[in-house]
């Protein structure tokens, strides 16, 4: 069997697991086993099977078993497992992909064990120290210890990660090192990555028992919190997978701890945050600095006018504050700054780009803690650069793959300018020291900022690095914690959810923020947050389309709080929508009592009663705003409009030439003459006003073509001559003169 139809097979089993159809899943996982001459697995699924078997029969006897549920659950899920070891047989062979590229080698290095390189690692660590061998000036055997620590970490990693399932004797070994705190920083968070990692390719308890453990049990803030976010990734891309008794008592332990319901509810956000990224980067992509490029020629006039320019006064400058109003970058950057602020992931745009150095072409290496030890950025910093260094370890705002990226990018930057930069850090000695007091002082820094960071670093792992199609990206998932089984009971807080929910309302994620909203709905709720919250999910409705749905949310929250206006005007907006005219009308009355002088509700209203037919009554409304606001050409358009349909074309043309000379005629007001044109049988004038049409609004030939016809019905109405509709557009083309003609069956 073809890796394709195996894969296929495979997904084929899972749907059926999924979908409660055991027999059907049997049928074809058996039939797998035996195709890849797995004996073993074969064996073991017969042994389940009759175990399901014995199931049915005592539930056919009419047997009393309340452990029925729990136990075809575990079946399943126990199908799955041996599903996902044939799956990983069948690909081992052939399959491309870095995983199992990097299964192939290892397992080619029979000598080697998790064990055995652990070993030769705190064997290396025996060794004479990096600054003491620095000291002694024997820097060679400096950077070659270095080097081969390394080494041994990255091969850790990359056997750590595709253990599958991970033997008890290998689980003992890393549960007791990490216990011990015996491997210092940087190998166990380069461990937990390899977990992390691992458990997001096949499932396994044992690894989801080691990340608790080290959440539970950890000194290291960065670990244990870097090992939640894992966990709770894992859990969510795994949601359908059944949990042992064991690994839930590893669940309870951890409620125990005070940290656990808060570091939840902050990880559930900040998870969540991450759908924000993209937007972010295409604020700054498409905005932001091309605003700043369109700068420069001014920037460079106004540097050479006022001569040797300090930068850092340039914020107290008036002049340079009105260039960047003027060219609307200033509410740019704020904008970034509030996002910022709030949590927001804006460096990743900054560098997306300086992920392509020799150092990222190792996944081990994305999950590596930023050290100044690194052999790789000692080669790129040389000497001379502690400056670099300094700002890079207290850095609070950049995640370790960043500073990695930063410190690699020196090298290509000229000397003379690295030395530049490096005074300038200098000049900022005393603000780098209380940057790196203040990260030392580990016990005081923010949990969120420690599971920022590592999100930050998992997120452009699945991102950016080089063969990323080779990973499912668990942030694709569906990261609502809440509906995750073995988290649920913790995330029921209302004021969490309607957070979360806050979060994608406001950067309309209309339908995210309905299913977090939905729920929080009580049709026993009262008061005015309960119809503020049925807005919203009728916001959210009427966003999505969904009009008759939103009418239900706006009636509710109209029953709870009759007086809001707000919910008004979206009543008449869905009614209008679904073509209730009659009760559209009726809310937007109610409005002009308290708003008799609101010149747009007065246009929505005549609109409104335009598409009634109640003309008159719209002509009514369209004067009323021109004699409020006579500068403004909207109720002209509407009033000629009206005219056209009521057959005045002396008053229509009166609006059009009004419309020529005092406003500033659009398309659309061209293409209104020239069907004023044709009803007034003025036909070289319409095809005229057409042509120009046809130049302004800019979709060509078939622009026109599907404006006219939309109005088709609307010209008979007006009076327009049935002979001269359809000689339009093929007069037209005719005065565009030759073109292609169309091709295709």
């Amino acid at each position: 069997m073809d890796t394709i139809t195996a894969d296929a097979l495979c997904e084929k089993i899972r749907q059926q697991v999924a979908d409660g159809r055991l027999h059907d899943a049997f049928l074809n996982a058996i039939s797998l086993a035996e195709t890849q001459m797995a004996w073993e697995r074969t064996r073991q699924l017969r042994d389940l099977e009759q175990s399901y078997k014995y199931m049915l029969h005592y539930a056919a006897e009419g047997a009393d078993d309340p452990g029925r549920m729990s136990m075809r659950r575990s079946i399943g899920d126990q199908i799955l497992t041996i599903v996902d070891r044939l799956e990983r047989i069948g690909r081992k062979r052939d399959c491309s992909r870095a995983y199992y590229n990097t299964l192939r080698y290892e397992s080619l290095q029979r000598g080697d064990t998790i064990a055995s390189l652990l070993e030769q690692w705190e064997q290396l660590g025996k060794e004479t120290s990096l600054f003491e061998q620095v000291a002694s000036g024997d820097t060679s055997s400096a950077k070659s210890s270095q080097e081969d620590r390394e080494r041994l970490e990255q091969r850790l990693f990359d056997r750590i990660w595709v253990s599958f399932p991970m033997a008890p004797e290998t689980v003992e070994t890393l549960a007791k090192g990490l216990r011990e705190n015996r491997w210092g920083d940087t190998l166990p968070r380069m461990i937990a990555g390899a977990l992390i990692l691992g458990e997001l390719e096949s499932h396994d308890e044992a690894r989801l028992e080691l990340l608790l453990d080290l959440y539970i049990e950890s000194l290291d803030p960065a670990l244990e919190l870097l090992a939640l976010i894992g966990l709770l990734l894992a859990l969510a891309t795994h949601r359908g997978r059944v949990m042992s008794d064991r690994l839930r008592q590893r669940l309870e332990a951890a409620r125990e701890l005070p940290t656990w319901h808060s570091d939840l509810s902050t990880a559930w956000l900040e998870l969540v945050r991450t759908c924000d990224t993209e937007r972010v980067i295409r604020k700054m992509r498409d905005e932001v600095l091309p605003g700043m490029m369109k700068l420069r020629p001014d920037i460079a006039r106004k540097i050479k006018d006022e001569g040797n320019v300090n930068l850092a006064d340039l914020e107290e400058n008036p002049e340079w504050h009105e260039l960047l109003d003027r060219s609307g970058i200033s509410d740019k950057l704020k904008e970034l700054s509030e996002l910022q602020e709030e949590g927001a992931d804006v460096m990743m745009g900054a560098f997306s780009n300086l992920k392509n150095f020799p150092f990222f072409r190792d996944v081990a290496n994305w999950w590596r803690p930023f050290s100044a030890e690194n052999t790789y950025v000692t080669r790129a910093l040389g000497s001379g650069h502690q400056a670099v260094l300094d700002m890079l370890v207290a850095a609070p705002m950049l995640c370790d793959s960043d500073k990695y990226s930063f410190a690699l990018s020196i090298a290509s930057i000229p000397e003379s300018n690295r030395e530049t930069m490096t005074r300038q850090l200098e000049a900022h000695s005393a603000q780098l020291a209380e940057m790196r007091m203040a990260s030392e002082i580990s016990t005081n820094a923010p949990r969120r900022g420690y599971m920022a960071m590592a999100i930050q670093n998992m997120y452009r792992f699945f991102h950016l690095y080089r063969r990323k199609g080779d990973f499912q990206d668990p942030f694709n998932a569906d990261l609502d914690l809440s509906t995750v089984e073995a988290l649920s009971q913790d995330l029921t807080d209302r004021k969490q959810r309607r957070l979360v929910a806050e979060f994608y309302f406001k950067r309309k994620y209309w339908q995210k923020a309905l299913d977090m909203l939905l729920p929080l709905a009580d049709n026993e709720g009262t008061g005015k947050e309960y119809a503020t919250l049925y807005q919203k999910i009728g916001f959210c409705y009427q966003q999505l389309g969904d009009f008759e749905a939103a009418l239900k949310a706006y009636e509710h929250a109209n029953m709870l709080n009759e007086a809001n206006h707000w919910t008004w005007r979206r009543l008449a907006q869905c009614y209008r929508q679904i073509g209730q005219m009659d009760k559209a009308i009726d809310y937007l009355r109610r409005l002009e009592e308290y708003y008799p002088d609101d010149t747009a509700l007065a246009m929505i209203l005549g609109h409104v009663l335009m598409e009634k037919g109640d003309i008159p009554a719209a002509l009514e409304q369209y004067y009323k705003v021109d004699y409020i606001d006579g500068t403004s050409s909207k109720p002209w358009r509407a009033i000629a409009w009206c005219m056209l349909l009521t057959r005045d074309l002396d008053g229509a043309d009166k609006y059009y030439n009004r419309i020529l000379i005092e406003g500033q005629p659009s398309a659309e007001d061209y293409l209104n003459m020239g069907h004023l044109a044709l009803v007034k049988n003025d036909f070289k004038e319409a095809i005229n006003a057409y042509k120009t049409f046809i130049d302004l609004q800019g979709d060509g030939i078939e622009g026109f073509v599907k404006s006219f016809r939309a109005d088709r019905d609307s010209l008979l109405q007006m009076g327009a001559d049935p002979s001269l509709i359809p000689l339009v557009i093929d007069t037209i083309q005719y005065s565009l003169g030759p073109q292609t003609p169309e091709t295709g069956a």
